[in-house]
């Protein structure tokens, strides 16, 4: 192993983790080349082509069988485990080991990869697993295993394989999407039943390094930026996407057809991009951006790219029509400011009043559900001034709209959705979003377009609500001091009403009808004496 000329491979589930690292590690100057994979089953089937190898990054959850052949084939290369879960176990006769927590990535993978390449063990100092000693895996644990992992390959492979669903009769789609659940239920139970969770790794404490020195956390760089953009991109373009909207309010993309939906959010994408490596070579103060001129920008641009400077409706130009609507396009983007400190400044991202550095797993994660919700929100709002000006016009509705949202009706009903969607969000749900202290973020996730809620304090947005909007708040407030009164006095009186049922009415009636019972036996009784 020449430790200044290091071949690598990594594994990595997570698309803009793995984009990241790779780009990251292939601008270290002891790196010379990263092949990257998305899963153990693609890493075991590229293994026999993968020729000399001086370490592998392991991340996600390393498969022990797997990682046994790959210790078989390469005994002379170190492992660098950067997964959070349960590790396996490994030979005796393997390289040097090294774990590092996916949260000290940005501290210490440069000193751990450094330390590994000399042959020596890394372990963490934040999070050291227990000594003791490597115990192999069974034969029948490596039988498990192996059934396990075909299995697992066979079902990614059957998902791959299933065709798109917009292609599709609607009966045949049901049918694909019930088979889509029951594999996908199928790789939980395999994956969670077959082969239970290995032990953690060992590393004896004795080979550790001693005093390791931090490194600070790596300022993003065009291509950090690249990744995670070119991640979103390809969720897009994925073709089992169908960018449903799973969130429970109806989007303006929503009456869109899949491939222009597409295409919109793919243009937003690209614009957002050209912003950013304008923002980045000006080098300018964050704090003297306009903000809403940004977004304006971006809309605009975003909407030239999708409409065409030269789309006509009769003699009206669309753009320059959709153009007008700016004044009443609100774009209101969550933590804007904090996403553009950290992908061009390298400022730390706050999750849940916790700072992540740049390349951290979860800033990096974070950063993506902002990006995806910045280009859906902006998405929207080109759609909200083409519904605006185009809503029925016979042109957009052939090239744009969806087969279900042609008829004059539905297109009403779905702008009276929306339009009832935004007065709700005005007066009930923003008030409570700011009474709760969230944001609530649109991502795109397999399944499609979901909302998701990230904490924010917003305590000076929350001082200067007025109205029906500070009532709003109100009423909350007071539902969450009452409420629970309430339910402890329903609950008492229920009580009572039990007791005064069973004990004093129950015992009464009882009486009564012992009473009525003897009588009648008194009568019964005195006739036969009669007789």
């Amino acid at each position: 192993m020449n430790p200044l000329s290091l071949k690598l491979v990594l594994v990595e589930e997570d698309g803009i983790l793995r984009r990241g690292l790779e780009a990251w590690l292939v601008e270290m100057p002891v790196v010379q080349s990263v092949s990257a994979f998305a899963s153990y089953e693609a890493l075991s089937a590229s293994l026999p082509q993968l020729g000399a190898v001086d370490m592998f990054l392991l991340g996600s959850t390393p498969v022990s069988g797997i990682v046994w052949d790959v210790c078989r084939r390469y005994p002379e290369a170190g492992l660098l485990f950067i997964s959070d879960r349960h590790l396996p176990t490994l030979p005796r006769n393997t390289g040097a080991v090294g774990y590092c927590p996916k949260s000290r990535l940005a501290q210490e993978l440069e000193p751990a990869i450094t330390t590994l390449a000399q042959g020596r063990f890394y372990a963490s100092l934040y999070t050291i697993p227990p000594s003791s000693q490597l115990i192999p895996l069974t034969p029948w644990q490596l039988l498990r295993h192996n059934l396990r992992a075909g299995a697992l390959q066979q079902i990614e492979q059957t998902l791959q394989s299933l065709p798109r669903e917009e292609l599709l009769p609607l009966w045949q789609r049901w049918v694909q999407q019930g088979r889509k659940r029951e594999l996908r239920s199928a790789r939980w139970l395999i994956s969670q039943v077959l082969f239970p969770e290995p032990p953690p790794l060992v590393v004896s404490p004795a080979n550790l390094p001693t005093n390791p020195v931090p490194i600070p956390p790596p300022v993003p760089t065009g291509s950090m930026v690249q990744a995670l953009l070119e991640a979103i991109a390809d969720k897009i373009r994925h073709p089992q996407q169908t960018l449903s909207n799973l969130s429970a309010s109806p989007m303006e993309i929503d009456i869109l057809r899949l491939q222009k939906k597409r295409e919109l959010l793919l243009a937003v994408l690209h614009h957002w991009q050209a912003t950013l490596q304008e923002l980045k070579a000006a080098d300018i103060a964050l704090d003297s951006i306009n903000y809403n001129q940004l977004l304006q920008h971006l809309w605009r641009d975003s909407a030239t790219s999708f409409l065409g400077r030269y789309f006509r409706i009769g003699t009206t130009n669309v753009l320059e029509q959709v153009l007008t609507e700016a004044a009443n396009v609100e774009l209101t983007i969550p933590k804007l400011p904090e996403l553009l400190a950290h992908l061009l400044k390298g400022e730390p991202l706050t999750v849940d009043n916790t700072n992540w550095s740049v390349g951290s797993p979860t800033a990096m994660r974070h950063a993506e559900q902002l990006t995806e919700n910045l280009i859906i929100a902006v998405a929207n709002g080109v759609m909200q001034a083409v519904l605006n000006q185009f809503a029925h016009a016979e042109a957009m509705k052939q090239q744009f709209y969806q087969h279900n949202l042609l008829a004059t009706r539905d297109i009403e009903r779905f702008r009276n959705e929306l339009s009832w969607k935004y007065r709700r969000w005005k007066y009930v749900d923003e008030p409570r979003a700011i009474f709760e202290s969230y944001y609530p973020l649109l991502t795109i996730t397999e399944m499609g377009i979901r909302s998701q809620k990230i904490y924010a304090p917003r305590t000076e947005e929350l001082e200067n609500l007025q109205g029906l909007r500070y009532g709003i708040t109100i009423f909350w407030e007071f539902q969450d001091a009452i409420a629970p009164r309430i339910k402890a006095l329903a609950s008492w009186l229920g009580s009572l009403v039990v007791y005064v049922l069973t004990n004093i009415i129950g015992r009464g009636l009882g009486l009564v009808g012992r009473g009525i019972l003897q009588g009648i036996g008194s009568a019964f009784n005195s006739r036969r004496i009669q007789g």
